[in-house]
């Protein structure tokens, strides 16, 4: 980029040290060279037009925004099973922007973020009745989403009270 600088007076360019640009004057001209941001965090920085004798000045003022990247959101495990005693299990999260747990339900389980690391633990059950679940892990924005599925079989109603066993034969009786 080029800037054309009208003055009656002589002038200078300071503050020119830049990570993110390079300026140099000719005439009354001033070239910019823009290098690439590398970050996804935008940047800001300027230099200055003086007067050589300081009595006039003018900021140029920069801002960059920073590299744009796609959002990649995967997960160590897509389901977690259970029996009716419950399990805790951990799923490691890798993703390359700010993530999220969505929890649509979460009445037969529990879940806890440090870090990228999630500890889901199933809670025990006393019913017989297999059960089901689920909760999501998202990018913030919402453009990436991992569906976490979560089953548990019901506590057995087998019962051997009032059973009694004999060796031989193999017959039980009531």
């Amino acid at each position: 980029t080029t800037i054309t600088v009208t003055s009656n007076r002589t002038w200078e360019l300071r503050n020119t040290s830049s990570s993110m640009f390079s300026v140099s004057k000719s005439g009354n001209t001033i070239t910019i060279q823009y290098y690439s941001n590398s970050s996804t965090s935008s940047r800001n920085d300027y230099f200055d037009v003086v007067t050589t004798d300081g009595s006039k000045s003018a900021r140029v003022n920069f801002t960059q925004s920073g590299k744009s990247v796609s959002p990649s959101l995967s997960v160590s495990k897509t389901s977690i099973s259970a029996g009716a005693s419950g399990i805790t299990e951990y799923i490691t999260v890798t993703c390359n922007t700010t993530w999220e747990v969505q929890y649509p339900s979460g009445t037969m389980y529990s879940v806890t973020r440090s870090g990228n690391t999630l500890t889901v633990k199933i809670n025990a059950t006393s019913s017989t009745e297999s059960r089901s679940d689920y909760f999501n892990v998202k990018t913030t924005d919402g453009s990436k989403v991992q569906k976490i599925t979560l089953s548990q079989t019901g506590k057995s109603s087998y019962n051997n009270s009032g059973f009694s066993y004999t060796h031989s034969g193999g017959k039980v009786y009531k």
